[in-house]
């Protein structure tokens, strides 16, 4: 019988191979969502629930869909989207049954999308909020807050050829704006860098491989690809910057089927990584910056002759 990571992995696969890149879906109506709980789905959840080829963003469990006085459509039954969550499990020591320990279980239910349903559930749960109302003063309101996140991070910003992160120098270098074709483009790619300096060993300290294709620089790229996806899903703009190559498809579909964890692993280091990016302050950088002379320079140090850099 398959895990529940088997099966998420299984279902961004099979959208994969469709053409369908989940975290570079542009989100231009809005973030998926339960209206009757009023819940905003993120994390994987976002990622399965993007495949979805619906207009209308609103899902709901078929008990909620009977409570309220609707049904799910003929031949829809068998065609349910999935919405994970960890349930945590306690466990009783063989040896010492005192002793529990409780640790996380994936579990995940079937939700169907309102348009898979009868008895007047679209109409009363219309589209959710389109991002054309979140962003009613242009890129102003993203602008504001890719600023607040480089300042709260302290993070340098330069110019280069190519967009990277660089942790020896704590550094984001991108192309001049100019060079970006799409003001979507130019945000997606600077979030993406950002989520990268979260890793930094003086923030939460990922591991940053730079060895191409390794298991961490894989890792760590979707880690950056999610969390940008999510925060662009939170301000209203588009993440389809970059083509859908088969290569790149390809080489993510064999990623997954070798290790199906990888995609939770790195949705929940990107959630990590938003909220970092959203809460951090120079008052919590300071203190946790505050180590030993000779601890920093070693890191610094090692770092430095490394010569790492995150790129993309």
């Amino acid at each position: 019988m398959p895990t529940v990571e088997q099966i998420v992995a299984k279902k961004i696969i099979d959208g994969l191979e469709g053409g369908v890149i989940p975290w570079r879906k542009p989100w231009v109506d809005g973030i998926p969502r339960n209206p009757v709980t009023g819940i905003t789905y993120s994390g994987i959840n976002l990622m399965l629930l993007s495949l979805c080829p619906y207009r209308n963003l609103n899902f709901l469990t078929r008990k909620q869909i009977l409570a309220n006085g609707g049904e799910i459509k003929r031949g829809e039954e068998k065609k349910f989207w999935l919405v994970v969550f960890w349930k945590q499990v306690k466990v009783k020591d063989k040896d010492d049954e005192e002793n529990v320990k409780t640790f996380p279980l994936m579990r995940y239910y079937k939700v169907w999308n309102v348009e898979q349903t009868e008895g007047g559930l679209e109409e009363r749960y219309p589209d959710a909020t389109t991002a054309s109302e979140h962003r009613q003063d242009g890129f102003e309101e993203v602008a504001s807050a890719k600023d607040d996140m480089v300042n709260r991070l302290g993070v340098q910003v330069g110019v280069g050829q190519s967009a990277c992160y660089i942790p020896s120098y704590d550094k984001i270098v991108l192309p001049i704006f100019e060079r970006f074709s799409t003001l979507d483009g130019y945000f997606a790619t600077f979030f993406h860098e950002l989520a990268h300096a979260t890793g930094n060993g003086a923030r939460l300290n990922r591991d940053f491989d730079d060895t191409f294709g390794s298991d961490a620089y894989c890792l760590e790229e979707l880690v950056a690809e999610f969390a940008s996806a999510f925060l662009c899903a939170k301000l209203g703009i588009g993440t389809k910057v970059i083509t859908n190559s088969t290569a790149y498809i390809q080489g993510w579909v064999s990623k997954l089927k070798n290790d199906p964890k990888i995609l939770t692993q790195a949705s929940s280091r990107a959630k990590k990584a938003v909220k970092f990016l959203e809460t951090e302050t120079p008052t919590n950088r300071a203190a946790r910056v505050r180590r030993p002379l000779a601890e920093r320079l070693a890191m610094i140090n090692e770092m430095i002759n490394s010569d790492t850099v995150v790129t993309n």
